[in-house]
């Protein structure tokens, strides 16, 4: 690909990533990739392997002003900043952010859903985070439900290596109840004419849900580590893609069925609320916002 990515939605997990994308994607100065979650920069090895994955995700760009992408990961892990900056120094950079207690529980029914998460209930998977955070790249993405809600530490690594002005932050629940302003605002920023009348925000991405068959799930939808690691080892990206998005994609749909989950307990929430309050404080002066009501 002869253009570089202009900006990246880098996170965070379970904040309506998907959804803004999705939201962005639909501006007609913006090509975004139909797949939200790019890997270039979190697990990419050879640039090689960038390029083919670049040639891919962006095989039908056209002539739009703007070239976007976004990984939820990009903020968690702590080598892609530098990935990014080496890339394009020049990257905008926008980071949705929710209520980290909050986003801890949906992330953890959403490893439920997925089939990555086998705990079953909400503090025993807490239990075993120390053990996550030093597995393998699956348990560290999907199944450290504290550590990926350290956005000060996170946001930090990224406001060290880029100007501030280069990153936006938006907050969940805004997003969420006012979807339109909150993209207005970001196409600004972007300094894009908003073209408010064509996009559509009423459509919520990746609703809560649960598998109607957990052997189909864990088995050929999320198949075991070592079987997913000789998987990527033999099958070439852009093959694996494919069979994602014309197989696996469909079936993922097609095996689930919507989910309430239920409250989380109240002790569980007042013990989270002690552990994020001073991350949180240091937050809202990072960004400016006051976040007293993240409770």
């Amino acid at each position: 690909m002869n253009r570089k990515i202009d900006f990246l939605i880098i996170g965070a997990q379970k904040c309506g990533t998907t959804s803004l994308h999705d939201y962005l994607g639909q501006h007609p100065e913006i090509y975004m990739p139909e797949r939200k979650d790019l890997p270039i920069f979190v697990d990419a090895g050879s640039n090689e392997v960038r390029e083919q994955d670049f040639d891919y995700f962006y095989r039908d760009l056209g002539e739009e002003r703007l070239i976007g992408g976004s990984f939820v990961h990009l903020l968690y892990h702590p080598d892609s900043p530098a990935r990014v900056r080496d890339y394009n120094p020049d990257m905008r950079l926008i980071a949705v952010l929710r209520n980290p207690i909050e986003r801890a529980y949906s992330a953890y029914w959403f490893a439920r859903r997925e089939g990555y998460e086998t705990e079953s209930s909400f503090e025993s998977a807490l239990a075993q985070e120390a053990k996550r955070a030093a597995g393998t790249i699956r348990d560290r993405n999907e199944l450290t439900y504290l550590g990926h809600g350290r956005y000060f530490e996170q946001l930090s690594r990224y406001v060290a290596l880029f100007d501030r002005s280069q990153i936006h932050v938006c907050l969940a629940e805004d997003l969420r109840a006012e979807p339109h302003s909150s993209v207005l605002e970001v196409l600004r920023w972007l300094g894009l004419d908003p073209e408010a009348s064509t996009i559509d925000t009423t459509n919520e991405q990746n609703g809560a849900a649960m598998p109607r068959s957990r052997l189909l799930q864990r088995g050929l939808i999320v198949p075991p580590e070592p079987v997913g690691r000789v998987y990527r080892h033999l099958v070439p990206r852009p093959i694996r893609y494919r069979v994602d998005r014309s197989i696996i994609a469909p079936l993922r749909a097609l095996n689930q069925r919507p989910f309430r989950y239920p409250p989380m307990d109240g002790k569980t929430r007042e013990k989270l609320a002690t552990t994020f309050a001073p991350l949180n404080a240091q937050l809202a002066e990072l960004i400016g916002r006051d976040l007293s009501h993240w409770q």
